[in-house]
């Protein structure tokens, strides 16, 4: 199968995601992500949300120009909220729904295979996105919280 660059509309999905959980982990490090006028006030790196998404879809560009052995530039990007794909009530700011879970985790993984082709993916800041989504949609799963700690 081959690699390809996600669209605008794809990376507006995951940014969406990031702020549903106010950032990601970095090398041990936590990065809040802030959109829509709300700040943060901490001693934590703080990350606006097109610039999450441009770095997103920076590394996407990075991945497929790698593979094929292209030198295409990553176009402009402005963080869009993806109204369509928005479905529930979001607890902590009801006026913002949440990102459908099965559409979210499909292009976590979409990303994920896209943007994998390079050398140093899985050392940057894209891939802890991935992997801080990925881990936050483990506690979304029916039946997460009531399953046990460990197998005999």
């Amino acid at each position: 199968m081959s690699a390809w660059i996600v669209n605008r509309k794809h990376i507006d999905v995951l940014v969406a995601g990031v702020l549903e959980q106010g950032g990601f982990r970095h090398h041990s490090k936590y990065i809040t992500v802030v959109s829509d006028g709300f700040e943060y006030m901490g001693k934590n790196e703080c990350m606006e949300a097109s610039e999450l998404g441009k770095m997103l879809w920076r590394e996407n560009h990075k991945s497929i120009n790698y593979r094929y052995a292209l030198r295409d530039r990553t176009p402009s990007y402005t963080y869009r909220a993806p109204q369509e794909f928005q479905t529930a009530k979001n607890d902590w700011y009801p006026d913002r729904p949440l990102v459908d879970r099965a559409l979210l985790a499909k292009q976590i993984s979409c990303y994920d295979y896209q943007t994998c082709e390079h050398p140093t993916y899985y050392r940057s800041r894209a891939y802890s996105v991935v992997q801080s989504m990925s881990n936050a949609l483990l506690h979304h799963v029916e039946g997460y919280e009531d399953a046990p700690w460990g197998v005999e």
